[in-house]
């Protein structure tokens, strides 16, 4: 893999339209008029439906608490001048509908009330609650055991368990929503029967509870013999997102590649260390130091570039905790570890090549090799 600084840029810009549904708004004549649109069909599933208020005039006085609802709540209020949004949540099936009254806004020009607002009706067939599936447990040590499932949406999944139905403890939920879910429970009690309910919440807070499960932890004697290595740790492949940069000291137009790691399903913890890029010819050098940084989704200190891990130079970095998995039916914990480097101005043009290695907890567990290989 090998990494060049290229001095081209390209810019795409990307014009978007919607059309809406409206139907014409009926009121008395004297005070500003309003419409209602919305993109969403008026018999539909959606969870969420996103209206536009749009004012014939600059009004003032408009707030959400100006809606008149019907089996349904808003959320995501927000504009002014003649042109507001929000999003209808329905709250049941049936019929979730949406006008405005007349007299809640009034014309910065003529002092006017409005008039009432054509009014917008959605027939919803289901309040659908996320699917879970593909639910299964393995007590990893005599203390520790992980829960996967998978959600037919995006969700955000927690565990509640204990020794019977009562439930007892809870994980805390997960703070990045997923379809393919990876949960921990540690402080367990060796050679324990537990039984386990699996939540899990969409974006719109509506929560599928499934049904009772169970698992057997392991006895101390029996994680005593089990070794950290029965899923070694390993690369299994690099994706090049961007092999080429800038020298401007952006992460955002540097070189950027994903290792796709396997670990050990009791090493929920991992850490990476690169030395400093070198040139493939000439003397020019990058130093680890402060120009890279590292970040998964599988995490739950460093989910994304806003959270990352900056290399403090040619040491490990601090540990990412992993608490997510991209395949729950792949042994092992999948992870996908995004390494962005930004490129220091003034640095020369041509390839540079690092070496890097991958360490996962506990310490005593396997580490891939120091691998020569180019930086991406």
């Amino acid at each position: 893999m090998t990494s060049f600084i290229s001095r081209i840029a390209a810019l795409v810009l990307l014009l978007t339209f919607t059309v809406g549904l409206a139907t014409a708004a009926f009121a008395e004549s004297g005070g500003p008029t309003v419409t209602l649109t919305s993109t969403t069909s008026s018999s539909t599933s959606a969870s969420s439906i996103p209206i536009t208020a749009t004012f014939s005039e600059i009004v003032t006085g408009f707030a959400s608490s100006s809606l008149a609802l019907t089996n349904a709540t808003v959320s995501n209020f927000t504009g002014s001048s003649t042109t507001f949004t929000f999003t209808l949540l329905p709250t049941a099936t049936g019929t979730a509908s949406v006008m405005i009254p007349a007299g809640f806004a009034t014309s910065s020009a003529t002092n006017k009330s409005n008039q009432a607002s054509n009014k917008l009706s959605f027939t919803r067939s289901q309040v659908a609650l996320p699917a879970i599936s593909g639910i299964t447990a393995t007590s990893t040590a005599s203390t520790t055991a992980r829960v996967r499932f998978t959600t037919n949406i995006a969700t955000f999944g927690k565990i509640e368990y204990g020794t019977t139905t009562a439930y007892t403890a809870s994980t805390t939920r997960e703070s990045t929503a997923s379809t393919t879910h990876a949960i921990s429970l540690s402080k367990l009690k060796p050679a324990t029967k537990y039984h386990f309910r699996v939540n899990a919440v969409d974006a719109t807070g509506k929560i599928a509870t499934s049904s009772d499960q169970t698992f057997t932890t392991l006895s101390a004697s029996t994680t005593a013999s089990t070794t950290a290595t029965t899923t070694p740790l390993a690369v299994t492949s690099v994706s090049a997102i961007r092999a080429s940069g800038v020298a401007n000291d952006s992460f955002g137009s540097g070189w950027h590649w994903i290792l796709h790691l396997t670990v050990p399903a009791a090493e929920q913890a991992l850490r990476i260390r690169f030395t400093d890029f070198i040139a493939s010819t000439g003397s020019g050098t990058i130093p680890a130091k402060s120009n890279i940084r590292i970040h998964t989704p599988q995490s739950s200190n460093a989910a994304s570039s806003s959270a990352a891990i900056m290399a403090k130079g040619i040491g490990f970095s601090n540990w990412l905790y992993l608490t997510g998995d991209t395949s729950t039916t792949t042994p092992g914990i999948q992870a996908d570890l995004n390494v962005e480097v930004k490129i220091p101005r003034g640095a020369l043009n041509g390839s540079y090549s690092t070496t890097y290695t991958v360490e996962s907890l506990p310490k005593t567990a396997t580490s891939t090799a120091a691998t020569s290989t180019p930086a991406s």
